[in-house]
């Protein structure tokens, strides 16, 4: 199917196809969660953060999109897996608190980014 795609599409098309189809998958997402009485502002964060790791592997580290966006599913499917058990155990003013300690280790350890720089 992506074979056929890219040979009659110009590529305009093929990218918007792209986006439409990743798009209507987070749509869907969002509307089970909220369809089940459980929307949050978490959902976009980890859509987005699926959508980071898919980004820095196909640009920094040069694999192919499909595998890196199933590694961004992958990784946000752990990480919201993750968040899911620690909610259950750790009180909500806690559960801030590491998560900004979190990121203060991150930005003085690593203030170049988690995945350093890509140089072209």
């Amino acid at each position: 199917m992506s074979r056929f795609l890219l040979e009659h599409l110009p590529a305009f098309w093929v990218v918007t196809l792209i986006t439409a189809g990743l798009n209507a998958i987070i749509a869907m997402g969002v509307y089970f969660s909220n369809a089940a009485g459980a929307l949050s502002a978490c959902h976009a964060a980890l859509a987005g953060m699926g959508a980071y790791v898919a980004a820095v592997l196909t640009t920094n580290f040069d694999l192919p999109f499909p595998v890196a966006l199933l590694a961004g599913a992958v990784f946000g499917f752990a990480t919201g897996m993750l968040l899911a058990l620690v909610t259950g155990y750790i009180s909500s003013n806690l559960r801030d608190a590491v998560a900004f300690a979190v990121l203060l280790a991150v930005l003085f350890f690593r203030p170049q980014g988690l995945f350093g720089s890509y140089e072209v």
